[in-house]
């Protein structure tokens, strides 16, 4: 089973806020029997761009793969990516989608989606 969603590297969002929070939710996800996990840290480009983010994710994942278990789930990195204009154009954008399958969680925006919001979803 794969858990698609989860905010478990310590410290990068609303989700763990340390690495024993984050070794607690990996155990307790193992134990429901989730075999793979993604771990999909929120992006915002009106926060950070691309290549800083994916600095603070390297430093969150290096704090927390040095302190796996041999029975903790695969972990995949991600993002849950908030849209943004033009995010068709981004640099690094393919750096947040789910480790090298291609695959991005996207989360689309709260208002009515207009033909460019569309169209910029169809380029990606």
């Amino acid at each position: 089973m794969v858990d698609f969603h989860t905010h478990i590297l310590p410290g990068m969002d609303d989700g763990s806020k340390s690495l024993r929070q984050s070794l607690i939710m990996l155990r307790m996800e193992r134990e429901m029997g989730i075999d793979t996990i993604v771990l999909t840290p929120h992006f915002y480009a009106r926060e950070n761009d691309p290549a800083r983010f994916l600095e603070r994710r390297e430093r969150a994942w290096e704090r927390l793969s040095g302190h796996l278990g041999p029975r903790c789930p695969r972990l995949l990195l991600g993002a849950e990516v908030l849209y943004f204009d033009n995010m068709d154009n981004a640099e690094h954008i393919s750096s947040l989608c789910i480790g090298s399958t291609g695959v991005l969680l996207l989360e689309m925006p709260f208002c009515p989606w207009d033909e460019r919001i569309i169209r910029t979803v169809l380029e990606l």
